[in-house]
C-alpha cells in the first residue's frame, strides 16, 4: 500500500463518516487529488460503505457527483491507522541500547524467581513449591 493519505483515512475514525463531514473537514470533494485518494482508500479495503459506490458517481462526461452514505474504517483500515508497532519499537529499545536491556534482563529475572515455583525434591514426583514440610507422627 503506498500513497494512502493519512489525513483523510483518520476522518474516518469517528464513524459514521460521510462527503458532508469530509468537506465540513476541509477536504475539497471536486478536487481529483482527493478523489483519487478516496479511491484508494477503498481499492486498498481501508473503508467500506453499505453503498457500492461509496456516495460517488460520475457522469457521462466524467464529472464526480456525491451521495452522502456512511462510510466506515475496516480492520484493516484501523490497523493500518492505528499500527501495532508497539513491539517492535521495545524490541529495537532493548537491543540498542545495552543500559535498556541490563535493566529488562534484572527485572525479568527478578519476576521469573516470584513466579517460577522452586522445586523441592521429594521422594515422590509431584511438584511441590518451596515451602517446609510438617511431618506428624503418631509416637
Amino acid at each position: 500500500m503506498r500513497d494512502i493519505d493519512m489525513k483523510l483515512l483518520k476522518c474516518f475514525v469517528q464513524e459514521p463518516t460521510d462527503i458532508n463531514k469530509l468537506i465540513d473537514l476541509g477536504h475539497n470533494h471536486l478536487d481529483p487529488k482527493f478523489i483519487r485518494n478516496f479511491q484508494n482508500l477503498i481499492n486498498n479495503n481501508l473503508i467500506s460503505s453499505n453503498s457500492a459506490t461509496f456516495g460517488l458517481s460520475f457522469s457521462a462526461d466524467k464529472v464526480p457527483s456525491w451521495t452522502a452514505v456512511n462510510i466506515y474504517l475496516t480492520d484493516k483500515g484501523r490497523d493500518y491507522v492505528f499500527p501495532k508497532k508497539q513491539r517492535k519499537i521495545i524490541l529495537k529499545l532493548i537491543t540498542e541500547n545495552p543500559t535498556i536491556a541490563a535493566i529488562v534482563g534484572v527485572l525479568l529475572a527478578f519476576v521469573l524467581t516470584l513466579v517460577w515455583p522452586t522445586q523441592v525434591e521429594s521422594g515422590s514426583n509431584s511438584p511441590e513449591t518451596n515451602s517446609r514440610k510438617v511431618m506428624i507422627s503418631d509416637k
